[in-house]
């Protein structure tokens, strides 16, 4: 894998979007601990570490006036948002990521009903790593401050992941990352 090749793609994510590192860590790390809590491998939650850490790196092809919008996305805009994770296993690939990673990282915005994107994957075709990322992600995403709206309290995000467990997120990663973030507080 080339490491070096990968730092850089990170670093011009993070040049871009001035959130997007520490997003990226505190989904790594929340994914983490989610997939402890569902009993992964430890090589799998290396994998899994990886993946999140460079989920969103396909957002480079997103034009950064639409990652810094302040307001709602037109029809356009989210045409262009929902490229990111093609466009993120599509960077990643030349850098010999494991082919595990770049499936995980294209298909993080999969919902378990079907009705999420790029490929409308449903259930367990999702990977588990892509399912556990987009709980991971969705919390993380809520819970932080955006351009668009101020960040939710801690315990209605959680609420969220469970109103949506069984069509947006697989029901056993949303009930596992309300369980980790309830105990952190």
């Amino acid at each position: 894998m080339d490491g070096e090749r990968i730092d850089a793609l990170i670093a011009e994510a993070s040049s871009r979007d001035a959130g997007f590192e520490e997003h990226a860590l505190v989904v790594s790390a929340l994914s983490i601990q989610v997939g402890r809590e569902l009993q992964l491998t430890a090589g799998e939650l290396e994998l899994l570490e990886f993946a999140a850490a460079v989920h969103d790196v396909g957002k480079l092809s997103v034009a950064p006036s639409i990652i810094a919008k302040p307001g709602p996305l037109n029809d356009d805009e989210w045409t262009q948002m929902r490229r990111h994770p093609e466009a993120g296993a599509d960077l990643l690939a030349p850098c010999a990521a494991p082919a595990e990673v770049l499936d995980v990282v294209r298909s993080h915005h999969e919902h378990w009903d079907g009705r999420g994107y790029p490929r409308g994957l449903k259930g367990d075709e999702i990977p588990l790593g892509a399912r556990i990322i987009a709980a991971a992600d969705a919390y993380c995403a809520m819970v932080e401050a955006r351009p668009y709206r101020p960040p939710r309290r801690p315990a209605a995000a959680r609420a969220e992941l469970l109103a949506q467990a069984g069509s947006q997120f697989d029901a056993e990663c949303a009930r596992a990352a309300y369980r980790v973030t309830a105990a952190a507080g």
